[in-house]
């Protein structure tokens, strides 16, 4: 099959497992395969500018490699890409959506995770504290938006609201900004499959959860003695955590599907089992 007829069948497939209100069923561009090879097409180049090195760090000495691997800003990059399609998807091209404007909405992005310029990228895998994390966070972003101007003191309240949205899942504008942090994970992981550089873990790997374990019981593609992240997170994403429960508009799920296809020209077997 082609990669547009894949992608519709998978889609029809996810679409009857658990989902939230799914008001993007109502949208004629879900069953739109171009457009989402497009999309797709896009982040995988705004992934692909994450492995790029700055010739600074070459001639300032501070390393020899000519490749750079997906940094927290890197990432921040493709979530903030992400979080800008799918409101696009969902309110058009640049609309703000009924509570939140896209200036805002950019600026929680961008922010999200710049507390771990403190703490380091702690893993989302099951071993981390999230309430020590949460009340760390807020007390990160309390000092950070202080530092903001008194004119943009609703907007900074607002950034605020929405990250504490974004952590709870408990609006569209929240679920939106959630759901892209957690794709572009799976996406740079495809990004690099699709550059020949395959990142894989082994279930014996000193950081691998016992989560990250139960996944690769699943997963098929094998690498060396290991498995490919992408599916690995992949499958934590549809399977192990269910996130797609927080995918009101469908987008997250059709980029993930059209992702993998583009990377590996199909669908994975446990996940076509699970249907």
């Amino acid at each position: 099959m082609g990669i547009y007829s894949e992608y519709l069948r998978i889609l029809s497939k996810e679409l009857n497992v658990e989902y939230a209100a799914l008001k993007g069923l109502d949208s004629p561009k879900l069953y739109n395969p171009a457009y989402f090879l497009n999309v797709t097409r896009r982040i995988f180049e705004i992934a692909k500018n994450a492995t790029i090195l700055r010739c600074g760090n070459n001639i300032g000495h501070l390393t020899e490699s000519k490749t750079a691997y997906e940094s927290d800003s890197a990432h921040t990059n493709l979530a903030r890409a992400l979080v800008n399609y799918a409101f696009d998807f969902v309110y058009g091209w640049g609309a703000d959506s009924p509570i939140y404007t896209r200036r805002e909405v950019d600026e929680a992005v961008l922010i999200h995770d710049l507390p771990e310029n403190d703490t380091g990228d702690m893993p989302d895998n099951g071993t981390r504290d999230e309430q020590q994390k949460l009340k760390e966070d807020s007390q990160y972003f309390d000092s950070f938006l202080g530092l903001y101007d008194s004119s943009e003191a609703k907007a900074c309240s607002h950034i605020k609201r929405l990250l504490r949205e974004m952590d709870e899942k408990s609006t569209e504008e929240g679920r939106i900004v959630y759901l892209a942090d957690k794709t572009a994970a799976i996406i740079m992981m495809l990004c690099y499959d699709n550059l020949g550089l395959y990142p894989f873990a082994r279930p014996g790997d000193k950081d691998v959860s016992d989560i990250n374990r139960a996944e690769m019981k699943f997963c098929e593609i094998k690498y060396r003695d290991g498995h490919l992240l992408s599916e690995v997170w992949t499958n934590d994403f549809l399977y192990a955590r269910e996130l797609t429960r927080y995918d009101d508009t469908g987008f997250f799920t059709a980029i993930i599907i059209m992702a993998t296809l583009y990377a590996h020209g199909k669908w994975y077997k446990w996940r076509e089992e699970q249907y």
